[in-house]
């Protein structure tokens, strides 16, 4: 995992990146028990393919899921990861 999450303090509250990039198939293979973001929520039984869905999804249900599924304890840990290497990544490209 990366270390330096200075990048994170950079992205506007109001911005949210684009679930799918952010959530890679290469992320999720190495942190998660999926091959996929779509294999991930999709399992979870969640509908989640819309911003109003996505955001109706419970949080502590998804902490669970993330606690028993991926290398994280929360869903904001997992995908305070996620968008560091993927910034991270944009940065570099």
């Amino acid at each position: 995992m990366l270390s330096d999450r200075s990048y994170l303090d950079r992205v506007p509250e109001n911005k949210k990146l684009p679930l799918r990039p952010v959530f890679s198939d290469r992320f999720m293979q190495q942190y998660t028990n999926f091959q996929s973001c779509g294999e991930f929520f999709d399992t979870g039984g969640w509908r989640w393919r819309t911003p109003a869905a996505y955001r109706a999804i419970p949080r502590e249900e998804l902490d669970q899921f993330v606690r028993e599924n991926t290398a994280f304890q929360t869903y904001q840990e997992m995908e305070d990861e996620a968008t560091l290497q993927y910034l991270d990544a944009q940065l570099l490209s």
